[in-house]
This record gives structure tokens, C-alpha cells and sequence, in this order.
């Protein structure tokens, strides 16, 4: 289900409050909650850079709206 979240998400944010740019993405999980997933683009470690996956949680979708999120798709 992750997975399919952050292959093919239905919403993307920008977290405003975050020090360094992560985007945030969401699918439908139950009733009114979604699954929000937070990724760091470009992290580096070493010579190599990823895009990490930070942390995931279902909250509920009226949280997506708060002022902290920027939506961008």
C-alpha cells in the first residue's frame, strides 16, 4: 500500500515547517483518514544520494489542511 502511495499519490505537499525540503504524500485509507507518507528528496550519505522515506501514519484528511502543508498536486 505504501508503495502505491508514493508511486502513483493522489495529493503532494510541501511541509513548511520542515528545516529542509520534504514532500508529503497521501492516499485514502479508511472513512476519513489517509495515509501520509514523508519523503526527503536528495538526502546524501557518502557518495550516494537517496530520497528517504521519513516516516509514515494514518491521520485524518482534515489534518492535510492546516497551514503547515502546501499542496502542490
Amino acid at each position: 500500500m505504501i508503495k502505491n502511495i508514493v508511486n502513483n499519490p493522489k495529493n503532494i505537499y510541501i511541509d513548511k515547517n520542515q528545516r529542509n525540503l520534504v514532500f508529503v504524500f497521501t492516499g485514502k485509507y479508511t472513512g476519513d483518514k489517509v495515509i501520509k507518507a514523508i519523503i526527503q528528496p536528495n538526502f546524501k550519505k557518502g557518495k550516494k544520494t537517496y530520497n528517504k522515506l521519513k516516516s509514515i501514519g494514518i491521520v485524518e484528511s482534515h489534518h492535510m489542511k492546516q497551514p503547515q502543508f502546501k499542496k502542490i498536486k
